[in-house]
């Protein structure tokens, strides 16, 4: 992404109110933590909203040599440059090189991970 597209995407951030945050934020993700014990485990979750910030949809996923493990989903606030708009969770490698992260921005968007 250009530098400039990056700034510009700040910018926008920074002069979001409550409602235009909500607007373009992620409402409710899929939600999955290892150390829930069922069956008190929520499945999706309502997103917080904050001006100033978008909350998105994520997923972690881990390498085992039988496929993709999903270590956790859930909501994450965080600004445009982290996590741009899109509405498909592609994962991208972190520095750990088994881990895996995506987030997203749309209802459910972290349900499908490619």
């Amino acid at each position: 992404m250009n530098l400039h597209v990056c700034k510009l995407a700040v910018i926008l951030v920074a002069l979001l109110t409550k409602s235009e945050s909500k607007l373009l934020s992620s409402n409710i993700c899929e939600v999955y933590d290892p150390y829930c014990k069922p069956p008190n485990c929520p499945t999706h979750k309502r997103c917080p909203v904050k001006p100033y910030r978008l909350s998105h949809c994520f997923a972690v996923l881990s390498s085992t040599p039988v496929g993709e493990k999903v270590i956790r989903k859930g909501c994450w606030l965080q600004n445009l440059q982290l996590c741009p708009l899109s509405k498909q969770c592609k994962t991208r490698k972190t520095s750990r090189d088994s881990v895996r992260f995506c987030c997203c921005t749309g209802n459910n968007c972290n349900s499908k991970v490619n």
